[in-house]
């Protein structure tokens, strides 16, 4: 099973320095990362979009920007 087939615990959110991304870590151990700018476009097409500016464009194509996600749990 790869951890996303049942509703999972969240102990972590955290949004990207611009907001348009949204890591989440579960209790499983797995990272999800949403693209909120993707969901939002989805939302607009729907018109379900909700009343704020919208996001800045993405950047160009390219070379993936990588991404660092530190998890830090306190026992």
């Amino acid at each position: 099973m790869n951890g996303y087939a049942y509703p999972q615990h969240l102990h972590w959110l955290c949004f990207s320095p611009d907001e348009t991304q949204l890591a989440a870590a579960a209790e499983t151990g797995h990272i999800q990362l949403w693209d909120l700018r993707a969901i939002r476009t989805q939302l607009a097409d729907m018109g379900l979009d909700w009343d704020l500016p919208p996001y800045p464009p993405a950047p160009a194509k390219g070379a993936p920007e990588p991404r660092l996600v530190k998890v830090v749990f306190n026992e």
